[in-house]
């Protein structure tokens, strides 16, 4: 087992002091303000206009996400968009945004072709808490 172990640690070691490690087909998701999860004022939240995607070489194209809008004490509310826009319905829940509610901005897709990256990337979920 202390082999194992050892064999881990090391292997681990070699991946990550040396790079191995790196996804560079990782993005990351943010608001137009550029905050990426956590909590956000309610006429911060309804400052935003998109979702942004950067990478090491860039900032990608959007081209869809899903968002579930939680209102206190109510089911969650999910809105689908085509582009990185907040556009219709989405749009609509944004203006609404509210002290406790929490919007989730899931399946995150992205065109990362363009910065020199792929046209299919890792995209991580965002989660904001309204205060």
């Amino acid at each position: 087992m202390k082999q194992i172990l050892l064999m881990f640690g090391l292997l681990f070691w070699i991946t990550v002091e040396h790079g191995f490690a790196q996804n560079t087909n990782l993005a990351t998701p943010m608001l137009s303000n550029r905050q990426s999860t956590g909590e956000i004022k309610a006429v911060e939240m309804i400052r935003q206009s998109d979702i942004l995607v950067q990478t090491s070489n860039g900032l990608c194209q959007v081209t869809g996400f899903t968002m579930y809008w939680t209102r206190k004490k109510c089911d969650p509310v999910e809105l689908h968009s085509t582009s990185g826009k907040f556009e219709g319905k989405v749009l609509e829940a944004i203006k609404k945004a509210a002290p406790g509610d929490i919007f989730s901005f899931i399946e995150i897709q992205a065109d990362c072709s363009n910065s020199g990256g792929t046209s299919n990337p890792s995209i991580s979920s965002m989660i904001f808490h309204i205060l």
